[in-house]
């Protein structure tokens, strides 16, 4: 059994949310952890950079029969779905490799065609960019995620440090374990895993970079409680005349806020009566992002000084 990035959500932004859908509407959570007696292997790729709390992966309680590994990127960065898939491509390999392992036969041409189109350094996208800017912010916490499933000693794959060392995208992971071993490509232990983990834990332990910004990830929820609340009430100043209007009423606001020109008018009108709501937003965004870049900060300066040592680990 081939699995990627298995996580309990459904699309919606809340936890809350989704387990009333599945204890009122339709029953879809798994009711355990636990992989079934008649499966003979398993295997896992899981995101490492997926910030969405809702979006929190479903790891199986550690067993010999299960091989579970971490890959770069978010979650359709790992199982796919974005339009640039050279990462997603990378798990594929890993999967099918086990698969092969296992005994099943695959077209060569497919083989071919995923290790020719694979590529690690692909981009990277924001698990929370755009409308998922709504989903609650929670980076996984790898090492307690394993702690919980009974994990000892997390499996990382060796695409993590690859994008790390090479700095694709000022690639910097900040949840990344302070005990861990490195899987190569192929699907086994990295030759200088030992090596790897021993460098990074010298340099990280005993806290993980997690921890260390520990401080800044309750102000950034709290600001994100504050954009909800502020999101809130611009919606209603844009529609309560609308609803409040029987000749419009709900679907005729709908309509109007889904038009292009009709939302630009209210916006407009927005600014021009209420600019103190635009500073206000300006305020609460500008926040967000300070908190951000002191977090990516702390991460950056932490892998920028051990790049140069990685990559001739990698070798």
């Amino acid at each position: 059994m081939g699995v990627w990035d298995t996580v309990a959500a459904v699309g919606l932004p809340y936890d809350e949310a989704t387990d009333f859908l599945d204890k009122f509407i339709f029953r879809f959570q798994f009711r355990d952890h636990k992989l079934h007696e008649k499966v003979n292997r398993a295997c896992h790729a899981i995101s490492v950079d997926d910030e969405r709390q809702s979006f929190h992966p479903l790891l199986w309680e550690n067993d010999t029969r299960i091989e579970q590994v971490w890959f770069p990127g978010v979650h359709c960065n790992v199982g796919g779905g974005y339009p640039q898939q050279g990462m997603s491509l990378v798990t594929l390999d890993w999967m099918m490799k086990k698969a092969e392992d296992a005994g099943i036969k695959f077209v060569a041409n497919d083989v071919i065609f995923v290790k020719d189109r694979k590529y690690t350094f692909d981009k990277l996208y924001n698990s929370r960019a755009g409308i998922g800017v709504y989903y609650r912010y929670k980076p996984r916490n790898i090492a307690k995620i394993c702690e919980d499933n009974k994990i000892k000693t997390p499996n990382i794959h060796v695409s993590v440090f690859e994008r790390i060392s090479q700095s694709i995208f000022g690639y910097a992971p900040g949840n990344l374990p302070t005990t861990f071993e490195v899987i190569d490509n192929e699907g086994g232990l990295h030759k200088n895993s030992q090596k790897i983990a021993n460098f990074v834990s010298e340099n990280l332990a005993p806290k993980t970079l997690l921890d260390q910004v520990a401080k800044y990830i309750y102000p950034r929820n709290i600001l994100y409680y504050v954009f909800w609340t502020y999101s809130i009430l611009t919606l209603w100043w844009l529609v309560r005349w609308d609803l409040a209007n029987p000749e419009i009423g709900l679907f005729g606001t709908l309509k109007i806020l889904i038009s292009p020109d009709g939302l630009l008018d209210k916006l407009v009108m927005l600014i021009w009566e209420h600019p103190s709501l635009i500073v206000l937003g300006v305020i609460i965004f500008g926040g967000t992002i300070y908190v951000r870049k002191r977090m990516e900060g702390i991460f950056s300066k932490f892998w920028s000084a051990r790049r140069a040592n990685l990559a001739n680990l990698l070798k």
